[in-house]
């Protein structure tokens, strides 16, 4: 008799935001007269687990003979970029045929990152000081190093401007895996 893998099924599709791993989906592996185990294998952009705690690219059903059916885990990278990702969990052991298990097309979206113009002073004749912003919400310890395009700060404030209030307006930053909102300043 030949080594056999069953299990798997069609998963459900998925989605999740940039720096959050994805919601866990079971699926079922099994086996006969396997030889070192099973190994499962997750698709480009996915994680797999065999206990829902612990993820990585690939698991290992330790074991020979008969592999009762266990419960195993797939989601969504918390680090993949941003897009859509879909392919085959492989479940493969030496001498089985290999067996793909389907991940339907899964998304992951941007991040929400709110950008903040610092509130400054300044002296009536003084030069405007330099505008500056704080950010907040990036995600898997990324900071704004990740920025393709810097934001863009701008003040109706000039040299001989009287006293007052001028408001700081943010905007323009541009990053692959986040989308803006912006608070102006004073």
């Amino acid at each position: 008799m030949a080594s056999t893998i069953t299990g798997g099924s069609i998963l459900p599709q998925t989605t999740t935001v940039y720096g959050t791993a994805g919601k866990a989906r079971a699926f079922i592996v099994a086996g006969t007269e396997i030889t070192g185990g099973i190994l499962i294998t997750a698709p480009t952009g996915f994680e797999v687990s065999k206990d829902g705690i612990s993820y990585g690219e690939t698991q290992i059903i330790a074991g020979g003979g008969t592999i009762a059916e266990t419960t195993n885990y797939v989601r969504l990278k918390a680090t993949q970029e941003v897009g859509s990702y879909s392919g085959n969990i492989v479940l493969s052991s030496t001498g089985a045929v290999s067996l793909n298990v389907q991940v339907p097309s899964s998304t992951i979206s941007k991040a929400p990152v709110v950008i903040t113009a610092d509130d400054l002073t300044k002296n009536i004749g003084d030069n405007d000081p330099i505008l500056t912003f704080k950010s907040t919400g990036f995600k898997n310890s990324e900071t704004e190093r990740v920025f393709i395009t810097q934001p863009t700060l701008s003040t109706t404030a000039v040299t001989d401007s009287p006293a007052g209030q001028y408001p700081i307006t943010v905007s323009g930053a541009v990053a692959t895996n986040y989308d803006f909102t912006y608070v102006s300043g004073k």
